[in-house]
């Protein structure tokens, strides 16, 4: 199994299925503590386990795997009278068993400043291919910025046009942002890094786990998305009227960060339809887009998006009485 499995499934038996015995199968014996929620070996997180409440339960957002390292990045709920967001970072030893952990925890709030919360977005990592490329620019960016404090070349690693905030204190933008750290000023909690302890990254997915202080000593737990220099999903934040051949017309609204879709039918057969979907999506070649998912009702769905054109080859699949049957349509997209 990998790195990613093994973490998966032994998170799944500890706080999950909330069973102690799986610290046996997962937990090294020598295993090593940086919570402040128990103590090294394999005995205290025994019993930390035994200890979860009935209404305990853990919401997974995504998971970055990075060599021997693993991130969770979920909500707890149970361990307080409110859910609780978290990084929890394992290491996996030689023999497949967990041996070293580190996490981080906040409440949730809501609202936030940008609208969106601490854990939506894009939930898989992404241009895999990309990883060692994605990892150096964030190092570099948090050795000339977030330690160096050089925000001259802040722009030379955020982009001015998209800058998805999850920080529930921050707008999104650079405008947001240096509005929120203009007010943590007048705060006294300036933001001061003054080490990087660990940077896992897969795919578009970078973590940082830094030290540093905000008014007192803290921990900085940065997950930052890449894209490269242009926009990766250019459909993304954006309203469409798609008027199909079947005279079916949607109003498609995408996410911001092009990973959810709103539709709605208001014109045609299906007329007062509609229903939030997650994407899975690729662009093939500039500008063409493949974007698919799965509605509720099993349809699966298949977009060719042609953003140079503005057209659709559409093409969906759903079960009849006879059997699964498809259709493949074409149509046009109108910016609204």
């Amino acid at each position: 199994m990998s790195s990613k499995e093994i973490v998966l499934k032994a998170a799944g038996g500890l706080f999950g299925d909330k069973d102690p015995s799986a610290v046996d199968r997962w937990v090294a014996a020598d295993y090593t503590q940086h919570s402040t929620l128990a103590a090294d070996g394999p005995e205290a997180l025994r019993g930390l386990v035994a200890a979860l409440p009935e209404g305990f339960r853990y919401e997974g957002a995504r998971v970055i795997a990075d060599g021997d390292l693993v991130a969770l990045h979920g909500m707890y709920h149970g361990f307080g009278p409110d859910p609780l967001v978290a990084f929890d970072l394992f290491r996996v030893d030689a023999d497949g068993k967990l041996a070293e952990h580190w996490d981080a925890l906040t409440p949730v709030v809501s609202p936030t400043a940008s609208g969106r919360s601490q854990t939506d977005g894009q939930s898989e990592p992404r241009d895999l291919g990309k990883t060692e490329a994605n990892r150096a620019l964030v190092v570099e960016f948090a050795e000339k910025v977030l330690k160096g404090a050089d925000y001259s070349v802040l722009t030379d690693y955020i982009s001015t046009e998209t800058y998805l905030q999850h920080n529930p204190e921050a707008a999104d933008g650079l405008d947001g942002f240096g509005a929120a750290a203009a007010k943590w000023a007048e705060q006294g909690k300036n933001l001061v890094y003054k080490t990087v302890h660990k940077v896992v990254a897969e795919g578009d997915l970078v973590l940082l786990q830094s030290e540093g202080e905000f008014g007192v000593p803290v921990a900085y737990w940065d997950l930052f998305r890449v894209a490269d220099g242009t926009a990766t999903y250019t459909y993304a934040g954006k309203t469409f009227r798609f008027t199909v051949d079947n005279g079916i017309v949607f109003h498609n609204t995408y996410a911001a960060d092009g990973t959810k879709l709103h539709w709605e039918a208001v014109a045609g057969s299906m007329k007062g339809a509609s229903e939030d979907v997650d994407l899975h999506a690729a662009e093939i070649v500039p500008g063409v887009f493949l974007v698919g998912w799965t509605e509720k009702s099993g349809m699966t769905v298949t977009h060719a998006m042609n953003m140079n054109s503005n057209t659709v080859h559409a093409f969906w699949t759903y079960e009849t009485e006879n059997g699964r049957v498809g259709e493949l349509h074409t149509g046009t997209l109108e910016e609204l």
